[in-house]
């Protein structure tokens, strides 16, 4: 059954990977998580035609190799960017022009956040990530992702309110 689905879509969805990415190396990368996934998913293409779930799913891992590629390429690790941006993120969304002093002090609070809710945190502020994108990476359930974040949050805030009185009495 998958194998007469395959030939009958697979010229299809060759298009729409090279048409998402001109390197042809990334279209077939991108292609190849696609047919794993459709694999996986098998029933849900079988009702109907199938095209508007292959093009709705190419999109998003299209989106998502991208992020990989972007990320892997600007940095030695996606940890140092995803630190990098969130402080960059946190600093410029307060609006106030902040010391030296204070932005290592908010980059060094992020790194003891536990990495998974740094992954968490960048994913959802950095990336633009919905909840139900971040809840399928992360294999976790949206509300339980809200918690994390809402307590990410409420950490860094208690760390960085710490430091600024720290800052004020000097």
């Amino acid at each position: 059954m998958f194998e007469s689905f395959y030939k009958s879509y697979r010229l299809y969805v060759r298009d729409l990977c090279r048409k998402r990415f001109s390197n042809e190396e990334h279209a077939k990368d991108l292609e190849s998580v696609v047919w794993v996934e459709v694999y996986d998913l098998f029933e849900r293409f079988c009702h109907g035609d199938p095209r508007r779930l292959l093009y709705q799913l190419v999109s998003w891992r299209a989106r998502d190799l991208y992020r990989q590629h972007y990320r892997l390429a600007a940095h030695e690790s996606p940890e140092d960017l995803e630190d990098a941006s969130l402080a960059r993120f946190l600093v410029e969304s307060q609006a106030l022009s902040c010391s030296v002093e204070t932005k290592l002090a908010l980059k060094h609070a992020l790194q003891r956040e536990d990495l998974e809710d740094r992954q968490i945190l960048f994913g959802r502020f950095i990336e633009g990530m919905a909840w139900e994108e971040l809840s399928v990476r992360h294999e976790l359930h949206r509300n339980t992702l809200l918690k994390r974040v809402k307590s990410s949050l409420q950490r860094l805030r208690h760390e960085m309110e710490g430091h600024s009185l720290l800052e004020q009495r000097t």
